[in-house]
């Protein structure tokens, strides 16, 4: 890797974590640092920003580097800059446009002062892997696409399968890459299956299976027993280990410290409190309450009372902790400070422990095999073993790591091996559209179109759809070099062949065309034909539709038939809606299983169904026999769809509306094959021995037989080349043909109302736009404006219980952006492009109260969500306040909107939301001490008014 940065080139290194991916990266720094050049090192994490920033640094002095990271701005003008991916992303796509890089007015113009772009030597993407996220994916391919060229770009992944594709990839889009890969682990992975208090070896250092474990777990999923008094023969599976089980044979074993994988919130907290009385931490007790007590000293007393931070500070002391995204951010730096410091012996964590952050532990056990994916709870794949496994194991401490899986009822012990020894999956991109991006590749030159198809042409996505596009290049290279190898008199003949041979190519490229396109109409007939009267809608669809049912709502289960919506529960992760099928309450588990929402008047559905939270085998049981028979009733005589009936009847009229075109195409296609038939039939007759000036010798018909391969082969890569320009144009006008229905584009070319909405990056940057031009927010309260741009920074549409109001105004402006949302996501359906997810309809009242100077503890008492859950929904919403003012700073620098968004987001930045922006950065700064320091308004009528009944249910 040195070598090939030594020469100037860019790198991909793909290798296991702790096999010096680092070190590759400071050596990159060093070189372009010093030839006087600036660097910038990019991460997918604020978290891991914050931290190479502390590491650099240490490594390079104080006054070199710098910080960037959205809501942080430290030291811009630095020769190293550190900052996420996305903050770098925004640079380089906006070079093309005429406005400056988005950041604060100081930062913005300490960087311009710096250089800007210009002396930028080199630029490393840490976690690259990352690419193929589905929410940020795009990023990364955004910012390596619209990287300057001729810039060195060091990209780190973790090993892929695919790592070469990706290389190859990056080598089409900036130039030469060279591929660093290596799959050996710094230190040797062992695995372990924990069975009868024992730890079996199951996969040795060298990755072969050595444990014997045919016929292991997995017992209650194979149906092996009876839930009620077993079965005659069989013995009911033994009971799952417990975490306090496990973690009492790693440490007789010598395994500690450990981290313990699980994928929900309140699992590992629960764990935790399990193992608190195992002694774990004895020898370190006082030693911890000291740190503990030193990091948390400028908490207030109001927020030392918070669960969170009561529960740590008895379990830190105890050896152990948790570890997960609803954390607040002090805490998670505090437990990752302990644990790196060898004073936690287990740390509970969920798999966002896996990712970037450095806590490498001696074993780790991973204590589920399967998660929710925000679709569907399904096994975990190999890539996400690999990511959690690779944490065990210390370099330089450690001879082994060891990974550990406990024994389950419900996987089998080969299917868990399996996993763990299974060939990694190839990244894939997850790139897609984005009107931010297209505005900022619009710069009002004549050839912007073609750039912009160009750009998104060059998407890892399209890249992976091209490989027989790639294929047929490498074809034509080796017919032009066969060509060019002929003998002088040979390759004569073969240059004059080929025109002839081209155009005739081109005849029959024009009639394969046709062809195509009878084909193409006739499947098109056919499929109308074929088509369900009842259009089963995408999940998109369901999901609004569902996000604002009543209960009451009328749906229709793939396989249950019609039913009625009851609610959202909360109780099952994953299922997205309770509903009453014939008498029995059930839960949906994916959008997949409805396959109609119809847009009708809800039912009246009885207050104890509508309550209810658990699948119920019969709801009868709940009601007076008057109210179900009251309710049976009328959902017997609702109009309900007929669908099947429906089908059958659009089915046979569509036959008959179609039968002439359908004849018609099918005659088109007749004729069209007839004439290519033709075609090319006298085509191989002329490469043999056709009258165009027939060669005699067998060598000449050999050039001339070359000569049309070459061209049948280069007419396929113009077809190949043409049919993906098309299918990226069609994509591009759907996104421009929103972006013009709005006013943002005119004639293919950006409109001044663009410039505001080239500077918010914000997923609904264009409804807060539209929102903004239309006047929504004129004369809203600073107060106002944060709580409904924080509609808009919660992203996870599971309900939780929010005891929170919003006054008649917010109320009102609340129903006018769901509206205008509505809107947008019409216009968007019609083009086949939906990009805006809209705001929340499930959180509100947060920000609202928090900027009125409500306590934290307050609106905890009042809305079910993790502390870390609210820390990060109000940071979010910092982030977007930002983005707005700086884009109307650019766009509009007298709106009147622009001194409310700057109060706001002062109203929004105190307390323990201020505090945690700034975790980790500065600790060690003499001078800022103090510049974390809590501060808290008065407590207001909202939390002498509040009153809560009763525990909520923990949000995860």
């Amino acid at each position: 890797a040195s070598a090939a940065l030594a020469a100037g080139r860019s790198v991909l290194v793909a290798a296991p974590t702790g096999t010096g991916k680092t070190v590759v990266a400071e050596y990159a720094l060093r070189r372009a640092l010093g030839t006087g050049r600036r660097a910038f090192y990019t991460t997918p994490l604020k978290a891991l920003s914050n931290q190479k920033f502390r590491d650099f640094r240490h490594l390079f002095g104080r006054e070199r580097v710098g910080l960037l990271t959205g809501d942080i701005v430290e030291h811009p003008e630095g020769e190293l800059l550190v900052m996420t991916t996305e903050v770098y992303r925004n640079m380089v796509v906006q070079q093309r446009a005429e406005a400056p890089p988005r950041l604060s007015e100081a930062a913005a113009a300490a960087f311009a002062g710096a250089g800007g772009l210009e002396r930028l030597g080199c630029v490393v993407f840490d976690e690259v892997h990352y690419i193929a996220d589905p929410e940020r994916g795009t990023a990364w391919e955004e910012a390596i696409i619209c990287s300057p060229p001729g810039l060195q770009l060091v990209c780190l992944s973790a090993t892929v399968s695919n790592a070469d594709e990706l290389a190859a990839w990056m080598e089409a889009v900036h130039g030469e890459v060279a591929l660093i890969r290596h799959d050996e682990r710094a230190v040797p992975l062992e695995h372990y299956y924990y069975l009868n208090g024992q730890l079996i070896l199951a996969v040795d250092a060298q990755g072969r299976r050595v444990g014997r474990l045919r016929g292991v777990g997995g017992e209650a999923r194979r149906g092996l027993y009876h839930r009620r008094g077993g079965a005659a023969g069989r013995r009911a599976p033994q009971p799952q280990p417990g975490p306090d089980e496990i973690g009492q044979i790693l440490a007789r074993e010598g395994l500690l410290p450990a981290i313990y994988f699980v994928f929900r919130r309140r699992d590992t907290e629960a764990y935790a409190e399990t193992c608190a009385h195992l002694g774990l931490g004895q020898r370190h007790a006082r030693q911890v309450e000291e740190i503990v007590a030193a990091r948390l000293a400028d908490l207030r007393p109001e927020d030392r009372a918070l669960g969170q931070v009561q529960s740590l500070l008895r379990l830190l002391p105890a050896g152990v902790a948790y570890h997960h995204a609803g954390m607040l951010p002090i805490l998670k730096l505090v437990v990752e400070e302990l644990f790196n410091a060898g004073l936690t012996a287990i740390v509970f964590a969920t798999d966002t422990l896996s990712l970037g952050i450095n806590m490498p532990a001696k074993s780790v056990v991973i204590g589920e095999l399967t998660k929710f994916d925000g679709e569907e709870r399904r096994r975990l794949l190999p890539n996400e073993y690999q990511q959690l496994a690779g944490r065990a194991g210390r370099r330089g401490i450690d001879v082994r790591g060891a990974a550990v899986l406990p024994y389950s009822p419900w996987v089998r012990a080969e299917d868990a091996l399996d996993i763990a020894t299974g060939e990694l999956l190839p990244i894939m991109s997850g790139f897609k559209i984005r009107y931010n991006t297209v505005l900022n590749l619009l710069s009002g030159a004549a050839d912007d179109p073609e750039h912009v198809v160009r750009v998104l042409s060059s998407s890892l996505r399209e890249f992976q759809l091209d490989g027989h596009l790639r294929a047929q290049q490498d074809r034509v290279r080796a017919l032009r070099e066969a060509v060019t190898a002929l003998p002088p008199g040979d390759a004569a003949v073969a240059a004059e062949a080929h025109p002839e041979f081209r155009r005739a190519r081109r005849q029959l490229a024009a009639l394969e065309r046709a062809l195509a396109q009878a084909d193409e109409e006739l499947a098109a007939l056919e499929a109308q034909v074929a088509e369900e009267a009842w259009r089963r809608p995408s999940r998109a669809e369901l999901r609004r539709a569902l996000r604002d049912a009543p209960a009451g709502q009328l749906v229709r289960h793939v396989d249950w038939g019609w039913g009625v919506l009851l609610g959202r529960p909360s109780t099952l992760e994953g299922a997205v809606a309770l509903c009453l099928f014939g008498t029995a309450a059930r839960f949906v588990r994916g959008y997949g299983e409805l396959g109609a929402v119809p847009d009708m008047a809800p039912l009246d559905v009885p207050p104890a169904l509508a309550a209810l939270d658990e699948e119920v085998a019969d709801v009868r049981s709940l009601l007076p026999r008057s109210e179900w028979q009251r309710f049976a009733s009328v959902w017997a005589t609702s109009a309900v769809p007929q669908v099947e009936t429906q089908a059958a009847e659009a089915h046979a009229a569509a036959a008959r509306a179609l039968a002439e075109r359908i004849a018609a195409a099918r005659e088109r296609r007749t004729r069209a094959e007839g004439r290519l038939a033709d075609l090319t039939a006298g085509l191989r007759a002329e490469a043999a021995d056709g009258p165009l000036r027939a060669p005699a010798s067998e060598d000449r018909r050999r050039a001339r037989r070359l000569a049309l391969k070459l061209a049948e082969e280069s007419a396929e890569l113009e077809a190949l080349r043409a049919e993906k320009q098309r299918r990226v144009r069609e994509r591009l006008r759907g996104v421009l043909a929103v972006l013009e229905r709005f006013g943002y584009v005119r004639r293919g070319q950006p409109t001044t109302k663009a410039r505001m909405l080239r500077h918010v990056f914000d997923p609904n940057g264009l409804l807060v736009c539209e929102a903004i031009g239309r006047g929504v927010f004129d004369g809203a309260a600073p107060e106002d404006l944060a709580e409904a741009l924080s509609w808009f920074a919660f992203d996870r549409d599971l309900p939780f219980t929010n005891r929170l109001s919003l006054p008649p105004g917010l109320r009102r402006l609340r129903d006018q952006l769901f509206g205008l949302h509505r809107e947008v996501a019409g216009v968007e359906d019609r083009q086949g492009e939906r990009l805006t997810p809209g705001p929340s309809a499930v959180f509100w009242g947060v920000a609202y109260a928090w900027a009125r100077g409500e306590r934290f503890a307050n609106l905890l008492r009042a809305v079910a969500l993790a502390e870390g859950d609210v820390i990060l929904a109000l940071n979010k919403t910092l982030d977007l306040l930002r983005q707005v003012h700086d884009a109307l700073r650019i766009a509009e620098p007298r709106h009147p909107l622009r001194p409310a968004l700057a109060t706001a987001e002062g109203l929004l930045n105190r307390g323990l939301v201020a505090q945690c922006s700034g975790l980790g950065l500065l600790a060690a700064a003499e001078e800022d001490e103090g510049r974390l320091a809590a501060v808290h308004a008065e407590p207001s009528a909202f939390s002498r008014q509040l009153s809560v009944d009763g525990p909520l249910t923990t949000y995860d």
